[in-house]
């Protein structure tokens, strides 16, 4: 069978030579909308990667190109290079080439390459990649990057492996961040393709109506490993730390003799400050910055299943996907499936306005929103916390902040106004304080334009595959093509666990934190509201063959906080008392879920929304601001009626909304 290793899996192990922390990094790199998964390598550097024994034909397949933000910025051309050292001999140079993009235009593109290593078969061989300057001072935006560099070859083929019998079966949690209810095939969608999702759903319990608790992804994460609510857990942002005290999933699984394993593929979410990653007994990092593509965490989900294969103890993964996140553009395949043509070409102008809404750094889509909403007299609730936070952690009062404060401080003084971090602290509170009045300084205003100027320049290293495009239809299939991206993944991990003997005895579970807006309301590629396009995620449940549970569409509303009793349910765990209810007994019998009130809560929990029967409460108790045609004032209430995803405004029901308000209050009081 022909094998493929992947070098950017083990750059953790590699021995890395570079200018300072950061010159070495994994990425995602998008050049003429070719999106790739690349080895960001700055000059001058070396990797060397452990030894691997190269078996029958290998050949090694690699692209190199250099970033499209440095083509005109770029100090001097850059030579790549690749050695390869056989058996312990002395090392020999394969490949190189140099890139001069500032002065070759024929450069500004990926370059592919495939070398034959046949005269290395059998043996063991390290392989090293440099960059260097050719004027060695001169290293100023040279941003080199090798596209996911592979040595394909053949080996025998393997037997399947035989898992030891358990009395438990082994749990996999699978996590898609911003996938919509409405974007998989299960759910109704035959305009996009999930096979091997479909295919899960069609083995077990497909939830027809799954709600989450918060927009925020943190604050659903902690009621989906809690199933407690936004209230009682305290991850009311993205930035918050779930307490030392609440116990999770892991936590109680660890307890119960179960192996943890957690395979994220965003760097932040297993930072200790979040309080998440130190549940669990392995935490097998993300090698990507700030997050990785899904075929990288799926690689690196088969080396700990490897590393595990002979354990005694039930096994619980949790494996976090980032593909389903927009704005990007899909790797290949996927990124043709769902759109032809060329979205530059004028004759495909559609929407093209809306296309300035899709930001890829959340402080720019905030301060976007805030200047919109001030313009109408109005003052973003959302900006005066942000600014607050940035402000904390400036001060060294938080470890962990908004992304507002990650780039401050990467920025450097000139975007502190030449003020220390405690000082411009200090600004941005009694900016904070002035907002909270209903005005903005001249001082601030003027602030704030330069950052967001900033911020642009930054996002165009994360949304620069949509650069001159005209047509809101092409990062809307990117995101579609992202969702099929992430069912070959699940496609993956099946294979995985039936290679392994673990198929039949494995809880699978798919679930997403929350939905994303593709521009209902005006609302584009953003889920901080309360909509139904949000708050309505997918859930399927793959029972083990031991579970007795036949598959069944479930009918009736679950709640995420209801996941975390329910899995300890389906394996004869108990847990501490939750916000959550138990609902295994009903939905392993095919029965729907009891009519109940859904809570979720906003962001900050200024804003709340209550779904009973088919009528949707909406409450704010600040003023929110989100589009032109979505934003509340202090004390608002809203009521609609829903009919799948789609909501339709009611007329205000005093009789309704003091059953609501009452409602509101009995949650509020726990």
């Amino acid at each position: 069978m022909r094998k493929n290793i992947h070098f950017i899996d083990v750059l953790d192990a590699a021995q890395v030579i570079a200018p300072g922390p950061g010159h070495v990094a994994i990425q995602t790199v998008t050049l003429g909308r070719d999106a790739r998964t690349a080895l960001f390598q700055h000059p001058c550097s070396s990797i060397r990667f452990p030894a691997v024994t190269l078996g029958r034909n290998p050949t090694l397949s690699f692209g190199y190109a250099v970033k499209e933000t440095a083509w005109e910025r770029i100090a001097s051309p850059v030579v790549f290079s690749i050695y390869i050292r056989a058996d312990g001999r002395r090392r020999r140079r394969i490949f190189t080439t140099m890139l001069d993009t500032r002065r070759q235009p024929q450069d500004r593109h990926w370059h592919n390459g495939t070398l034959d290593l046949s005269r290395y078969q059998g043996m063991s061989v390290e392989l090293t990649l440099e960059t260097r300057s050719t004027r060695r001072r001169r290293t100023a935006y040279g941003w080199s990057v090798w596209s996911d560099p592979v040595v394909q070859m053949d080996v025998p083929d393997q037997a399947p492996l035989k898992a030891p019998s358990l009395p438990r079966p082994h749990i996999l949690l699978v996590t898609a961040d911003a996938l919509r209810y409405d974007m998989l095939g299960c759910t109704g969608n035959r305009n996009i393709q999930t096979p091997h999702i479909d295919a899960l759903a069609a083995e077990g319990l497909l939830f027809t109506h799954a709600r989450a608790q918060s927009p925020s992804t943190l604050g659903s994460y902690a009621s989906l490993l809690t199933g407690n609510y936004q209230l009682h857990h305290g991850v009311a942002s993205e930035w918050d730390c779930l307490p030392p005290s609440m116990k999770t999933l892991p936590d109680i699984l660890g307890t119960a003799g179960y192996r943890t394993v957690f395979v994220p593929s965003e760097q932040e979410l297993y930072d200790d400050c979040l309080g998440i990653g130190h549940r669990f007994n392995t935490v097998i990092p993300c090698l990507g910055a700030p997050a990785q593509r899904g075929e990288v965490t799926s690689r690196r989900v088969e080396q700990a299943l490897d590393a595990l294969q002979h354990s005694q103890a039930p096994l619980f993964f949790w494996v976090q996907y980032f593909d389903t996140h927009p704005p990007a553009i899909a790797p290949a395949p996927f990124d043709r499936m769902y759109y032809d043509g060329d979205p530059t070409d004028p004759a495909n102008r559609f929407q093209e306005d809306k296309i300035a809404y899709i930001r890829g750094i959340e402080t720019a889509a905030e301060i976007q929103h805030a200047m919109e909403f001030y313009k109408q007299g109005g003052i973003s609730t959302h900006l005066v916390e942000r600014l607050r936070a940035t402000a904390a952690m400036l001060r060294g009062d938080r470890k962990h902040g908004p992304d507002m404060a990650v780039h401050l401080l990467a920025l450097g003084p000139d975007s502190c106004l030449g003020k220390p971090p405690a000082a411009f602290a200090r600004w941005l509170d009694t900016q904070a304080d002035v907002m909270e009045q209903g005005k903005m300084t001249t001082e601030f205003l003027e602030w704030l334009h330069e950052f967001y100027l900033r911020l642009e320049q930054i996002e165009a290293e994360i949304i620069g595959g949509f650069k001159g495009i005209v047509d809101y239809r092409y990062p809307v299939s990117q995101y579609r093509a992202g969702i099929s991206s992430f069912d070959a993944q699940v496609g993956h991990l099946s294979a995985l666990l039936r290679q392994r003997g673990l198929y039949d005895n494995t809880m699978i579970i798919v679930i997403s934190p929350h939905g994303e807006m593709l521009g209902e309301h005006d609302i584009h590629f953003h889920h901080h509201s309360l909509n139904e396009e949000v708050l309505r995620i997918p859930l399927l449940i793959k029972p083990a063959l031991t579970q007795n549970a036949s598959p069944a569409r479930i009918e009736g509303v679950m709640d995420a906080v209801d996941l975390m009793p329910t899995l300890l349910a389906a394996i004869g765990e108990t847990g501490p008392a939750t916000g959550g209810r138990n609902r295994w007994d009903a939905v392993r019998t095919g029965r729907p879920i009891p009519e109940h009130d859904s809570f979720a809560e906003g962001w900050l929990g200024r804003n709340t929304a209550i779904l009973s029967g088919d009528v949707v409460y909406h409450h704010s108790a600040c003023d929110m601001y989100f589009s032109s045609a979505w934003q509340w004032r202090s004390g608002e209430e809203r009521l609609y009626r829903l009919d799948g995803m789609h909501m339709t405004s009611l007329p205000p029901d005093q009789g309704q909304l003091t059953l609501f308000r009452d409602s509101l209050a009995a949650f509020r009081k726990g």
